[in-house]
């Protein structure tokens, strides 16, 4: 789980509070933490293009270059993760959480000058629980201990469990070859994921990224040593990756 403090300029914090005064609503809080994680990412991704969207993940960021990635932001005034109070109302939001990899940024401490952001990934820091709503429960205890903790950094960032993606690189750290190409309907039988939509229809799943923290699928290959050499879109589409 990442944990990465943003610092925000005193002109940033002014129009913050101007539009999004603390005291107010969980609303106003949720829209100043979408705020404050535009803030960050241009912060992280100068000349990126920060949308928002209608329905799913909150925004949708495409960065220079073409690479594209989701984020789905929930705010918090208090400076602990709150993991009761983590819900996702929505089935698409459900399903892009679960099924396209799209990360959770916590956004701590709000109303502070320096709020706090955790990224936490389905399958390794969290996982859905399905009440009237989806409840957002720590995959493990420490993350609970780190949260009482108010996020100082410590034993409880270390992994004890992987994403699903893990299985891609497990897979690829088993081949022989220098290249191994994959059609996209045998991801199932020979790795054991189901690919989502977005890898059937984005060049920008595919893109060899260094910065893979809203990227675990990137992640494993780069793991594993593999860069994506090419690809082919669509249902019968496939992707090559060449050992680097």
């Amino acid at each position: 789980m990442e944990s990465i403090t943003i610092e925000l300029s005193d002109n940033e914090l002014e129009q913050l509070d101007e539009e999004f005064p603390e005291g107010q609503s969980s609303g106003v809080i949720g829209k100043r933490a979408e705020r404050i994680v535009e803030i960050y990412l241009r912060q992280e991704y100068p000349g990126c293009e920060v949308t928002r969207l209608a329905a799913g993940a909150d925004l949708s960021v495409r960065v220079p270059g073409g690479e594209e990635f989701l984020v789905e932001v929930k705010g918090a005034a208090s400076s602990r993760i709150e993991w009761g109070q983590l819900k996702v109302s929505s089935q698409s939001s459900y399903n892009s959480l679960s099924e396209e990899g799209t990360p959770i940024y916590r956004v701590c401490s709000v109303f502070d000058a320096n709020p706090r952001l955790y990224v936490l990934r389905f399958g390794e820091d969290f996982r859905l629980e399905a009440e009237p709503r989806w409840a957002v429960k720590p995959e493990k205890s420490e993350l609970v201990e780190l949260d009482e903790a108010y996020g100082e950094p410590g034993p409880a960032t270390k992994r004890v469990r992987t994403s699903k993606y893990a299985a891609l690189r497990d897979f690829l750290e088993r081949q022989t070859s220098a290249d191994v190409t994959i059609r996209f309907d045998q991801f199932p039988e020979l790795v054991g994921i189901d690919l989502p939509r977005s890898a059937f229809e984005y060049q920008a799943y595919w893109a060899n990224q260094k910065d893979t923290i809203n990227r675990p699928w990137a992640k494993a290959w780069r793991e594993a040593g593999f860069a994506v050499r090419q690809f082919k879109l669509g249902q019968d589409g496939w992707v090559q990756f060449r050992r680097e």
